[in-house]
């Protein structure tokens, strides 16, 4: 891959995503201290915010953003839609927490803005954000083994190494982590913005990590990304030119 300069919201137009086709592609971020220190860990308070429109309503669930473990099976971090329409978490936290949404999002027109907040020190505070609303969720406590291990980092697939499972099927515009647990407000400010989140965005003084967003382009070889201020580079894997396409909330 070239080597690149970053020009963080600087010319590039925002008015693209990425077009994965449900099957094969997917992109890739490697192990992050930086992302680890927020996500990992017990009393961790953070926020994941994905823009996306999905282009069928899959047989099987369709990932989002993930974190693989020390094997199989071992996520440590995992954010999805479910083939019945409700959108997933499941982390890893001293014992595995998983949270859904009660109702269910199966537009193939509409283009959605979700937010899922966490609080690692009272997880009945977690929140789905959808759309400007506070989203009904349930909670379920699982025994677990709390993993810290290094691992990468997955947008549009479940890494299930070996196996790559529950690809993502549709556009894909915005992935970003927030070193903090948003308010509805904060939510509705983005969301209604229509564009990736930006150093001056009014979180506070939290750092905001843009895995995919505004500065995604095509290199001659591959797609790249430059937003992501803790200096990490997501790239893709099986994913060509036209995959990346004009289409944006």
């Amino acid at each position: 891959m070239a080597t690149l300069i970053n020009t963080y919201y600087g010319s590039v137009s925002s008015e693209n995503s990425y077009l994965l086709d449900g099957v094969d592609e997917y992109l890739g971020i490697p192990n992050s201290a930086i992302l680890n220190n927020v996500i990992m860990g017990t009393g961790k308070k953070f926020t994941i915010n994905a823009v996306f429109r999905k282009t069928t309503n899959p047989a099987n669930n369709i990932t989002f953003f993930s974190r693989y473990g020390s094997s199989a099976g071992d996520q440590s971090l995992l954010f999805m839609m479910l083939s019945t329409g409700e959108f997933l978490v499941a982390i890893r936290d001293g014992s595995e927490k998983i949270f859904r949404t009660t109702n269910t999002f199966n537009s193939l027109t509409n283009w959605y803005a979700v937010s899922f907040v966490y609080d690692g020190v009272t997880p009945a505070n977690c929140k789905f954000y959808v759309d400007g609303v506070d989203e009904p969720i349930s909670l379920n406590t699982l025994t677990s083994t709390i993993n810290t291990t290094s691992g990468t980092y997955t947008i549009g697939v479940l890494d299930f190494s070996p196996s790559m499972l529950n690809h993502f099927d549709g556009n894909m515009y915005q992935i970003s982590v927030v070193d903090k647990d948003i308010s509805l407000a904060d939510h509705i400010t983005w969301r209604n913005s229509g564009k990736p989140l930006k150093p001056e965005d009014t979180f506070g003084a939290n750092m905001k990590y843009q895995l995919i967003g505004q500065n995604n382009f095509w290199n001659g070889s591959d797609h790249v990304n430059t937003d992501n201020i803790s200096g990490l580079i997501a790239t893709s894997v099986n994913m060509e030119k036209s995959d990346y396409v004009s289409d944006s909330p």
